[in-house]
């Protein structure tokens, strides 16, 4: 998950792993192949990510409910609901 802060860069707020149904991670899973690139959007969000992660262009935003946005900027609690048509990327800010 991430987030543009004010300079317009990229920011990772952490991994989402609950909230999904068999039918949107389907969906999901086509969607992202689409949108697949062989590396890390940022160094930052590389050196965060797991050792197996795929890489895709951060263009799709997902609704993510959560229960607290700390100091550190990695979401608490994320669950994914669903993707959003009504937003692009770049205007996820913080």
């Amino acid at each position: 998950m991430g987030y543009y802060d004010a300079r317009g860069n990229l920011c990772c707020a952490g991994r989402v792993g609950t909230g999904f149904t068999r039918t949107v991670l389907r969906n999901l899973r086509s969607r992202l192949e689409q949108l697949a690139v062989e590396t890390a959007p940022t160094t930052d969000i590389a050196a965060a990510a797991l050792r197996r992660s795929h890489w895709v262009k951060p263009e799709p935003v997902a609704e993510i409910h959560f229960t607290e946005w700390p100091q550190d900027r990695w979401l608490r609690h994320p669950v994914f609901p669903g993707l959003r048509a009504d937003k692009q990327g770049r205007e996820v800010v913080l």
